[in-house]
């Protein structure tokens, strides 16, 4: 129960966050000014901006049965599809659930176990921050001038301005601890299971030293190369679509990817966070404000709604589709 409501609150909390950054980043844009922008916009390019994403989505579920290989499980290339864009979807009404729900499914149609299905999905988050602290990297070699200048008036001096030195070490030091204990606590609580319970954290653990024992390790790294290189290009052509981001550089580019990328993560399916960080981002690049995050709202809304149509589709899709499987799972039934 209390863990119920901890999650609930942490839904919330995301929510709120998301909603707050989205009253404060359209608050000072007057209404006509976003119209004037909406309309602005090259339908077009946005449509084949949205087939390089949904190329990254295709790409990330083919990387995921690699990742399940090892395991000695496989999940259909169509199911594997829509279970990544159900859960998208399924994220965007419950934060932080969608890839469970994502495990859920290829339990019930290809029968691979839930814990493995998660240590897989938490191995492709691991893999997934690696490209994004490269690209991040890349960002900052890139366009040092510019990003420096901005952390630094942006978020190191008013940090620095409102918090002590001794209150960095306080929270380092509880960093350290709670680190620490937390360690200790999983350590135990793994020797106190029950054999049952071990059985679903060993599957876990599979899941996870899935990444390690790739048959495939060139073909794997490519892939995983191909979904981030598929989402700086989906923004890249998203740029053609609006006269204000129509003449700027792969640098700017590659400033707002990265940006935008950690809006996604900060609130739930990027909502307030990503519009804010792109129209931001684009201000260093001598985009007007309105225009920048009026862009950030364009590319977000056109993702959003990729993932409202195809995600129910994919929901739809699964028992249309493993229907002779579902056929003899009952015949099964019937005899036993």
């Amino acid at each position: 129960m209390k863990k119920k409501t901890a999650e609930t609150l942490k839904i919330i909390l995301f929510v709120a966050l998301g909603l707050g950054l989205a009253w404060l980043s359209l608050r000072n844009i007057p209404d006509e000014t976003l119209w004037e922008n909406f309309k602005a916009v090259d339908p077009y390019w946005i449509a084949l901006a949205l087939a390089v994403a949904f190329l990254s989505h295709v790409i990330r579920s083919l990387r995921w049965n690699m990742m399940l290989e090892p395991t000695g499980y496989r999940v259909k290339p169509i199911n594997a599809v829509m279970a990544v864009m159900s859960a998208y979807f399924i994220n965007l009404a419950l934060p932080r659930t969608g890839e469970i729900a994502r495990c859920g499914l290829v339990n019930k149609y290809d029968k691979v176990p839930v814990n493995i299905g998660i240590g897989t999905v938490v191995a492709e988050r691991v893999v997934d921050m690696f490209f994004l602290l490269l690209f991040s990297a890349l960002t900052f070699f890139v366009g040092f001038g510019k990003l420096q200048a901005y952390t630094q008036e942006k978020i190191i001096t008013p940090l620095a301005e409102k918090i002590s030195p001794a209150v960095w070490v306080v929270i380092f030091a509880l960093l350290t601890v709670v680190a620490i204990g937390g360690f200790i606590y999983l350590k135990r609580r793994k020797k106190n299971q029950p054999t049952d319970k071990k059985g679903l954290i060993e599957g876990f653990i599979d899941g996870l030293k899935s990444v390690m024992e790739i048959k495939q390790p060139f073909f794997f790294f490519l892939s995983s190369l191909s979904i981030w290189v598929c989402y700086f290009f989906m923004l890249y052509i998203g740029f053609q679509a609006h006269p204000a981001t129509r003449d700027l550089g792969l640098d700017a580019c590659l400033a707002v990817f990265v940006f935008g990328t950690v809006g996604m993560i900060v609130t739930p399916g990027g909502i307030g966070a990503y519009p804010t960080l792109v129209g931001q981002t684009l201000v260093l690049y001598g985009v007007d404000e309105a225009a920048g995050i009026s862009f950030g709202w364009i590319i977000w809304g056109a993702q959003t709604m990729m993932f409202i149509i195809l995600g129910p589709l994919s929901l739809i899709g699964f028992p249309v589709l493993n229907r002779s499987n579902n056929n003899v799972e009952d015949e099964r039934t019937v005899t036993s």
